[in-house]
This record gives C-alpha cells, sequence and structure tokens, in this order.
C-alpha cells in the first residue's frame, strides 16, 4: 500500500469497544500477526504490516488496530477503524478510514482458535489508485491477516533473546526464501492497556538476509527505522519478526511473508 513520497506514513486502524481500550481482563488475549494485501491484484507495490488484538476467549466484541507503513504523499496520521465481535471461533466486521484524503474500507472475517486467528480483509471500493502531484501508489482491493497468541508464529524462525547480553542479544533462524528480515520491539504492559502498536513502540529495525542476530538498537547488517528507546529492568516486552522474500522501496516489508513470529521477554 504505497511507496512514492519521501515521508513515512503510519495509518492506524483500531476498533471501538463498549469497554474500556486496554486488555488485561483475563477472559482477553494480545495477539500479534501481520496483514498482507494480495500481490496479484496489487502487484505494483503490495506490502505487509504488523496486527495487534485484544481478542476475547469466547464470544465477544474485539479490539484490533492494524499498522499500516509506507510512504505517504502528504504525511501525518490517519485514522481508521473496525467494528467486529467474535462468536465462537467465527468473527466478523468492517473497518473504515481515509489515506492521504480518500475514503477507504470494507470487510473484515475470520477464525479463531486458542493461539491463532486468521481471515480476510476487502475494500469495498476495489483497488484504488491514490494521487496527490506527483505521488501515486495503490491500495489492494483485499487481502489475508493472520493473528498469533504469545510464543507462537510460523517459518522455523526459533526467535530468542539473550537478555543477559549488554544490550540485549536477538537472534533468530535464517530460514529459506527470506531476504529481510524485519523486526520489532514494544511495550507489554503499554499494549495491555492502549491496545496499540504506534504509542508503544520501542524499537523497529530492518535487517539484511544473511542476519541472523543483533544487538538491541541495531548492529551490523540492520538499521533502525524507529531509533531504540531505553529498555529498562524490571521491564516487560514483546518482540516480533516478520520475514519476507523482498522489500518495497528498500524498508517496507513485501506481502511475500515467510515467516513470523512473537515472544515476550522481560529485563531482570
Amino acid at each position: 500500500m504505497a511507496k512514492l513520497a519521501a515521508l513515512v506514513l503510519w495509518l492506524l486502524l483500531f476498533t471501538h469497544l463498549p469497554f474500556a481500550q486496554e486488555c488485561t481482563q483475563p477472559d482477553r488475549m494480545i495477539y500479534l500477526g501481520y496483514y498482507t494485501e494480495n500481490p496479484s491484484r496489487n502487484p505494483e507495490d503490495p506490502t505487509a504490516g504488523m496486527l495487534l488484538s485484544c481478542m476475547p476467549k469466547g464470544s465477544g466484541a474485539f479490539l484490533t488496530e492494524f499498522l499500516f507503513s509506507y510512504f505517504g504523499c502528504l504525511g501525518g496520521v490517519n485514522v481508521g477503524t473496525v467494528r467486529g465481535s467474535r462468536s465462537g471461533t467465527s468473527m466478523s466486521g468492517q473497518w473504515r478510514g481515509t489515506v492521504d484524503g480518500a475514503s477507504i474500507g470494507g470487510g473484515f472475517e475470520g477464525i479463531c482458535t486458542e493461539n491463532l486467528c486468521r481471515g480476510v480483509w476487502s475494500n469495498s471500493k476495489g483497488k484504488q489508485i491514490v494521487s496527490v502531484g506527483t505521488c501515486r501508489y495503490y491500495v489492494s482491493p483485499d487481502g489475508k491477516w493472520f493473528l498469533f497468541g504469545m510464543g507462537q508464529g510460523f517459518g522455523g524462525l526459533n526467535l530468542s533473546i539473550d537478555t543477559g547480553a549488554s544490550p540485549p542479544s536477538i537472534s533468530w533462524q535464517r530460514v529459506p526464501g527470506a531476504n529481510h528480515y524485519f523486526l520489532y520491539v514494544f511495550d507489554r504492559i503499554c499494549l495491555q492497556k492502549t491496545v496499540s502498536l504506534s504509542g508503544c513502540t520501542l524499537w523497529h529495525a530492518y535487517c539484511s538476509g544473511d542476519v541472523g542476530r543483533t544487538g538491541y538498537g541495531a548492529f551490523s547488517g540492520c538499521r533502525s527505522i524507529v531509533p531504540a528507546a531505553p529498555l529498562r529492568r524490571g521491564g516487560d516486552y514483546v518482540i516480533a519478526v516478520i520475514a519476507t522474500a523482498h522489500a518495497i522501496g528498500g524498508f517496507l516489508p513485501g506481502a511475500d511473508v515467510v515467516a513470523f513470529e512473537v515472544r515476550s521477554f522481560s529485563l531482570r
């Protein structure tokens, strides 16, 4: 979703619930994952991005935030909403928002089990071209999304964190087909209290495909997209890694995700 201007733009989508916007209740769980745009219907610039959800263990309303990262034409932050509910293993809702002044929105459907939720999203206007001056990009007509419980994932990354190192060392298994690794570190308590990826991001980095280890804050083979904020002793954190075959615009995850994993860790 978009690649042609000089400023990184985050599009945030979240739900409004009839209860407080937090995920500290025992009957709710934090899930992290990613969305993808459909590369066959949007071959020009299909991206992937982070996804956060506060999901009820049974039936009820759910709270979700999409973090769409891309080069926007105007800059700033666009806010949209997803309103939905879960009934047993099924979940559905509607999302809407704006991108550089263009309205987007559509369906949000899926199924959810104990450690994995997955489904599809759609844009009711189909494939859209957004143009502002000489800046132009595409919004996919549809795509997929995936959410994982803590310690879950796929693709064999075997993500680990050495909290005894200074700074903490993050390592993963290089997986076949992965040429780019995107790392995200969040404050776990912040995620639970605010259900916000953007407000809880401590570090976001891009690593080349031949890298399998880095220190918190980025070392050789990696570079920071969001500079690292200090970690504190006694803090609880979450790290997620998206592995893709391609990068859009040099540092945005492509839609061809080959592995993902999310883990929590503490500094004691």
